[in-house]
C-alpha cells in the first residue's frame, strides 16, 4: 500500500513540475502586449475574387505564421498538444499496468 501512495505522489509532483514548466515557459496566453492594446489601428480584408466568396474556412497556408506563443500554431499550442498526449498516453500505460496486476493475481488465486 505504501508504494502505491507513492506512485501517486511522484505522479501528481510530476504533473505539477510539467504544468509550471509550460507557465514559466509559455506564460499567459490570454495576456495581450502593452503596444497590442495600445493600437486602436483595425484591418479589414477586401475580397477580390468570388471564388473565396461564401467559404467560412480559410484556405491551406493562406495565415499568417505564428508571431506570439499563444497564436495558432505557436509554442504554447504545440506545448499543450504535447501534454495532452503524453497525458493519455500515461493514462493508458497506468490502465494496461492494472489490469495485467489484476490478471496476475487473478491467476495466482485460481492456482492456489
Amino acid at each position: 500500500m505504501p508504494t502505491r501512495v507513492l506512485q501517486g505522489l511522484v505522479a501528481g509532483l510530476l504533473v505539477l513540475l510539467l504544468t509550471t514548466a509550460v507557465v514559466v515557459a509559455g506564460g499567459p496566453t490570454g495576456a495581450v502586449p502593452a503596444r497590442v492594446r495600445a493600437s486602436s489601428a483595425t484591418s479589414t480584408t477586401v475580397i477580390t475574387r468570388g471564388d473565396e466568396l461564401g467559404n467560412s474556412l480559410p484556405r491551406p497556408n493562406s495565415g499568417t505564421p505564428p508571431q506570439a506563443s499563444g497564436d495558432r500554431g505557436g509554442s504554447a499550442q504545440v506545448t499543450l498538444f504535447v501534454l495532452l498526449v503524453a497525458g493519455t498516453a500515461f493514462i493508458g500505460v497506468m490502465i494496461v499496468r492494472e489490469v495485467r496486476k489484476g490478471r496476475r493475481r487473478l491467476e495466482a488465486e485460481q492456482h492456489r
